[in-house]
């Protein structure tokens, strides 16, 4: 009986492979770049410190940020949180100039200056700057189980009525001022807020 011969398959042509392989290779090539370009804009997220903190500390102090709050770059303090979240109406100034809520925290040596000394010259410095700044309310409280000043002011910046507390407190010769702010309108929301946070500041053990 005759053997029947099986038919052998055809080898791929190089034009077949060429429109197979070459897409694909592309596809792959593509998608590593993706990845790599996601994974790049991730880390420049990070590297602009707006990743949402539920406490900020350092060797001299800590504090606890209201929710969904995030430390942002500012070269004039030492450390800044905004509420990135927040929106205003979208008639208001607030909304048209992108306007955020703000936490600032700044400290220097006190020279041998005591506090009210302290807090007069800070006055003066904001006053200096922003010639709408006033103190409506002066209130004599506790940071750390240390005295502090708490001074409820008032500003217009750039057509924005701005209310706030700004908060000085002396620890070792140095003090610190954590300055509070927001609108007008979000002031009566946001003044409790401001309080509760102000009192979880606590100096660090020796600072």
């Amino acid at each position: 009986m005759p053997v029947k011969k099986t038919k052998q398959a055809k080898a791929a042509s190089p034009t077949y492979v060429f429109f197979i392989g070459v897409p694909f290779i592309l596809c792959v090539a593509l998608g590593i770049c993706f990845y790599t370009f996601r994974s790049t804009a991730a880390s420049d997220t990070a590297d602009l410190n707006t990743v949402p903190l539920n406490e900020f500390s350092s060797d001299m102090f800590s504090i606890t940020l209201p929710d969904g709050w995030a430390k942002v770059r500012d070269t004039d303090s030492y450390a800044t949180f905004k509420n990135l979240k927040e929106t205003h109406p979208e008639s208001s100034i607030a909304h048209k100039k992108s306007y955020h809520s703000s936490i600032e925290i700044r400290f220097d040596s006190a020279t041998g200056k005591t506090l009210d000394e302290v807090t007069a010259s800070i006055v003066g410095e904001y006053q200096a700057e922003d010639a709408a700044f006033a103190v409506h309310n002066t209130i004599t409280g506790v940071i750390s189980g240390v005295p502090a000043q708490f001074m409820e002011s008032l500003t217009t910046q750039q057509g924005m009525g701005l209310q706030g507390v700004v908060a000085v407190v002396l620890n070792n010769n140095r003090y610190f001022v954590v300055s509070c702010m927001t609108t007008e309108l979000f002031w009566p929301i946001y003044r409790d807020l401001f309080y509760n946070t102000l009192s979880t500041f606590h100096f660090a053990a020796g600072s």
